[in-house]
């Protein structure tokens, strides 16, 4: 017992250690630790406050960029088969001619082109016809309203026996672009 008074200084010293060893610095490390995680979780709130702001910014480019869709929609076709989507023009084309009251001499497709940018397949078409010339005009401008959209690429004509009061006939072949989504899902 004289040698534990004797060091008991040392003893009090050695305490004083094994106290901020085995219960101080675990304390305080679980304080640090706590501390960084709150920081963190603060940090994330902010960055969560800052998109919550901008919500409706975020919402307006959201309209804006499905307006956008929605007019590049109305260009492109939807993803058919080639042979059923070349079938289905034919047909709507023929219609649209019977419609304006104007013969198809010749038709043919010309090589389709895939545009992997735009995700979608060019069809190219040569269309032969004849008939009255007021009535080729009109058809010009119901291809313009199309939809989707039919660009009118190039067209040769040969217009003959006008008069004063008539615009006479016509007669020659027209170009006619495509363009159809690759995909089913766009």
């Amino acid at each position: 017992m004289n040698e534990l008074k004797q060091h008991a200084l040392l003893l009090s010293v050695v305490a004083l250690l094994v106290i901020i060893k085995f219960i101080y610095l675990p304390i305080s490390d679980w304080q640090s630790a706590l501390y960084m995680e709150i920081q963190q979780q603060q940090k994330k709130l902010s960055q969560v406050g800052v998109v919550l702001s901008e919500n409706d910014e975020l919402l307006s480019q959201k309209v804006k960029l499905t307006q956008a869709l929605t007019v590049a929609e109305q260009v492109f076709f939807p993803y058919q088969v080639e042979a059923d989507f070349q079938l289905k023009q034919q047909i709507m084309l023929e219609k649209i001619l019977e419609q304006h009251k104007l013969k198809l001499t010749r038709f043919g497709w010309k090589n389709s082109r895939n545009l992997p940018a735009l995700s979608v397949t060019h069809y190219q078409l040569q269309v032969f016809l004849s008939g009255n010339t007021l009535n080729f005009i009109k058809l010009m401008a119901a291809l313009e309203l199309q939809s989707p959209y039919i660009e009118v690429g190039d067209f040769i004509l040969k217009v003959q026996r006008q008069k004063a009061q008539d615009l006479g006939q016509v007669s020659g072949n027209l170009t006619l672009h495509l363009y159809a989504n690759n995909k089913i899902d766009r």
